[in-house]
């Protein structure tokens, strides 16, 4: 099989990774918050598997697809697990359609390590949903939508931007020693910062949009924040924590060594 074609059933895989966080975030702040914990476990396990595959993309000569999925619609706490559970079934029968169709030993190898996690997710949420229950976040009611909660839905979508700008800066220019995976960590930082956003819009009654047009620079939505909550203690919590660590990431923006691992398990290190 020619390498463009297995870079498009790579990039199809790509994309199921990058749905299934969406989807399995947006359910773990939400609906299904009852199992948000372990939900938000899944998300990172499908976090892993797409940073696998965008480089092993980048190594075929290829470019990861990055296009914003779908946002998953509004249902019960019953209708999202089945939804998981039916994603992880595609999920293991396209991994293991791919699987048989590529002949590259070490994407093979890769594919059937990821189809091991996509199993154990499917035991997981066949678990939830024998045992689900209404939670707090099930069916709920129109609340009015101040300004500061628009201003928090917006930062939700900034945030996701910058984790995607961030991450395809990653797959493109990691194999580069001068560059290393300092734009991955920048990812990691900026899910961070999401985490914390989305959790605090959904208690004040907001919605989260992956798809919202982005037109604020991220500063200038927290300074509106800041300024419409100020006082508010558990909102300045959120916000200091992460200003300290965009301060933080700055400071550590050029650091004196990177490690790139490879899909084998083996590190190739470069210093300045």
């Amino acid at each position: 099989m020619v390498e463009n074609t297995v870079v498009a059933l790579l990039n199809e895989d790509f994309r199921g990774e990058h749905a299934a966080i969406v989807h399995y975030l947006t359910h773990a702040w939400t609906v299904a918050a009852l199992y948000g914990p372990a939900i938000e476990a899944i998300a990172r396990d499908e976090m892993r598997h797409m940073k696998w595959l965008g480089h092993s993309i980048v190594a075929l000569g290829g470019v990861p697809d990055l296009t914003v999925p779908e946002l998953p619609a509004a249902v019960p706490l019953e209708d999202a697990l089945r939804a998981d559970i039916e994603a992880e079934q595609e999920a293991i029968r396209q991994y293991e359609d791919h699987r048989a169709r590529i002949a590259d030993a070490g994407v093979k190898s890769l594919l059937t390590r990821i189809m091991v996690d996509e199993q154990d997710h499917l035991r997981q949420f066949e678990a939830f949903y024998a045992v689900s229950a209404p939670s707090a976040g099930e069916d709920p009611t129109e609340s009015p939508r101040s300004e500061a909660v628009q201003r928090l839905e917006q930062l939700v979508a900034i945030e996701y931007r910058e984790i995607l700008r961030y991450l395809f800066q990653s797959f493109i220019t990691s194999h580069a020693a001068i560059v290393g995976l300092t734009a991955e960590d920048h990812a990691v930082e900026e899910m961070r910062h999401l985490d914390w956003v989305a959790s605090a819009l959904v208690q004040t009654g907001g919605t989260i949009d992956w798809s919202r047009p982005v037109t604020d620079r991220e500063s200038a939505v927290y300074e509106s924040l800041r300024a419409r909550l100020d006082g508010d203690p558990t909102w300045a919590a959120v916000f200091r924590r992460i200003h300290e660590r965009e301060r933080l990431q700055t400071e550590a923006a050029d650091v004196p060594q990177w490690t790139v691992g490879s899909l084998r398990g083996e590190d190739t290190r470069w210093t300045s």
